[in-house]
């Protein structure tokens, strides 16, 4: 009889944490599609002008980044806990989280990419022009996945902080800032976005944000394993 245990990416932690947020994602954007192809929609079609070419998808990215800030804080203040406490070692969860936090940044940047492209066919069917066409939809893609997973790590750190030091961590939380916000400065967002920007630029821009966000995510997974290796297991309120 095999008793060797199973992978640790076909543990039951995957499984739950992806069932539950894609769920609550596919939720979260269905009400967030609605609200801005209604905003959109009456813009585009019932205004003599038209609605301003920058759209009204991008500005809600800002809550998306804060949504996967969540997902992280959720991540190791609950699962975590709840995980170890029913024989789970830290190493194993550890690893299913690394792969969920992966997955389910991607899956939100899907999502959203998906809403931009459902307000810029509004837009191109109203004829009116907008900053971010059907080409640039790859590039804001990936720059999404790779931010959206920034702030998940800042979120997973900031609450292994407090889970660790209690009110101490506090402290470490204004530090957070480090890790989630260079990530914007580094893909020019809300200044400048690299779907405009000439092809060569574009390239090197988004190769250099790239590394620096990867870099940002490596650094943050490891403070937050380094916080969480050893942390003692409270047992859960009742």
């Amino acid at each position: 009889m095999n008793t060797a245990p199973a992978p640790p990416w076909r543990g039951a932690a995957l499984r739950l944490l992806l069932r539950y947020w894609v769920r609550v994602s596919c939720v979260a954007w269905c009400v967030l599609s609605l609200v801005v192809l209604a905003m959109t929609g009456s813009s585009a079609l019932l205004t003599e002008y038209g609605p301003d070419a920058d759209g009204v998808m991008p500005s809600y990215g800002a809550w998306v980044r804060a949504y996967c800030l969540v997902i992280g804080v959720h991540l190791t203040w609950h699962s975590l806990p709840l995980h170890v406490s029913n024989s789970m070692t830290r190493r194993a969860f550890s690893r299913q989280a690394l792969v969920f936090a992966v997955a389910i940044a991607g899956f939100t940047a899907a999502l959203f990419t998906a809403g931009l492209g459902l307000e810029v066919l509004v837009y191109t069917a109203a004829d009116q022009p907008h900053d971010w066409g059907f080409a640039s939809l790859p590039s804001y893609l990936l720059e999404s996945w790779l931010v959206h997973l920034v702030w998940l790590v800042g979120g997973a750190f900031a609450a292994a902080c407090v889970y660790r030091f209690a009110s101490r961590g506090l402290l470490v939380v204004p530090f957070v800032t480090l890790l989630i916000f260079p990530g914007d400065i580094l893909l020019g967002r809300d200044s400048v976005a690299l779907g405009t920007l000439p092809a060569y630029a574009d390239q090197l821009a988004l190769g250099w944000a790239v590394l620096g966000l990867l870099g940002i995510t490596a650094v943050g997974t490891l403070l937050t394993w380094c916080l969480v290796r050893d942390v003692p297991i409270r047992p859960p309120a009742r």
